[in-house]
């Protein structure tokens, strides 16, 4: 049998057949092949130079390096306010009103903030009860609504957290140098840097549902299960990076803001301990890369928002090979439809 009498066997809609399916494979897989999230500016006040951004609700708030105060809603951005004298806002508590800044606190719209005890530089907040507790650049301060206290610590704390429930109850710092240190419930200051490489910054601190304490440093992100316990280094090739911010959000992804961008890992909790699944994903950046390093990582709703200088909102687009193969799938369903109606002219002829 000759090869043209073998080729008279094959049904002259097979091959047609084939190219088209193959075409319409290649069109239905390219936004799973070649879609990516990336980064993008909602920010029409990018010049404000943001220096904290949190969730009110449904919506963000942002405090930026001037002083303004703004508010996000399904309508774009809305100025809230001005803090007295253009002071930075290092901190928002929207549900107080009340706004974190760098040599003092400011209650919105009250014409003058409660200035800091010898103008001391305030780097952060943690709600207490109805009190707050702040982080300086000379240790640790509490304000009881009307009046100042000093909790001691002779560190720069940059970061402060505080546990209200539970065995470890008591309060957190993370301090420049001198890294990690815990105040119990009626009790002294302790270093508390078991296992953590010496010096270290602390930069930011979350409690995960479990109660394990994850800390951002200047040389990666730790795990501690409880006070005076052995730290443990969250590595999964987030390597040695500084970790600027830290959130989890409700579908268990652990986010870290660092100098290159924003990271993000699936986070499993055993029993006072954690866990990653699989390995850090780095999201793109813009084209233009982030004005800043992440300062701060916002979960909201399906949405994830960061600080980068600007806000950035985490966006779903197509990347450019997306297109190449929808143009090769439309191609190969273009051959098919030409096979197709050669071979039904063929046959007419015939």
């Amino acid at each position: 049998m000759t090869i043209l009498e073998k080729n008279k066997k094959i049904p002259p809609w097979l091959m047609p057949a084939a190219l088209t399916l193959a075409g319409a494979l290649v069109i239905a897989t390219s936004p799973w092949l070649f879609s990516q999230e990336r980064w993008v500016m909602d920010d029409p006040h990018r010049r404000e130079h943001v220096f904290t951004l949190i969730a009110d609700g449904d919506h963000l708030v942002r405090g930026a390096q001037n002083g303004t105060l703004r508010i996000r809603d399904r309508d774009g951005w809305h100025r809230l306010g001005q803090s007295p004298g253009q002071a930075a806002i290092m901190l928002l508590l929207p549900e107080r009103e009340l706004a974190v800044l760098n040599r003092g606190l400011w209650h919105w719209g009250t014409p003058a903030p409660v200035a800091a005890p010898d103008g001391v530089r305030i780097s952060h907040a943690a709600p207490k009860g109805e009190q707050l507790v702040l982080g300086t650049a000379k240790g640790v301060l509490l304000w009881d609504g009307h009046e100042f206290h000093d909790l001691g610590l002779d560190a720069q704390v940059y970061r402060v957290h505080v546990v209200q429930t539970g065995a470890g109850k008591g309060i957190h710092a993370g301090a420049i140098a001198t890294g990690m240190w815990h105040r119990p419930e009626g009790g002294d200051w302790r270093p508390n840097n078991p296992g953590l490489p010496q010096p270290v910054n602390a930069l930011s601190l979350l409690q995960v549902d479990n109660g394990v304490l994850l800390a951002g440093t200047d040389q990666g992100l730790f795990w501690q299960s409880a006070p005076g316990e052995q730290w443990r280094r969250v590595d999964a090739g987030l390597g040695q990076r500084r970790v600027l911010a830290l959130a989890l959000d409700t579908d268990g992804w652990l986010w870290a803001g660092s100098d290159d961008g924003a990271y993000r890992v699936r986070l499993v909790q055993r029993a006072q301990a954690v866990e990653t699944q699989g390995r850090w994903e780095k999201l793109r950046n813009p084209p233009g890369g982030l004005d800043r390093p992440v300062s701060w990582v916002v979960p909201l709703g399906d949405e994830t928002w960061i600080s980068a200088g600007s806000v950035y909102r985490l966006d779903h687009r197509a990347g450019p090979h997306l297109y190449q193969q929808f143009a090769v799938g439309l191609l190969l369903i273009a051959l098919a439809l030409y096979l197709l109606r050669r071979n039904m002219m063929g046959r007419d002829n015939g």
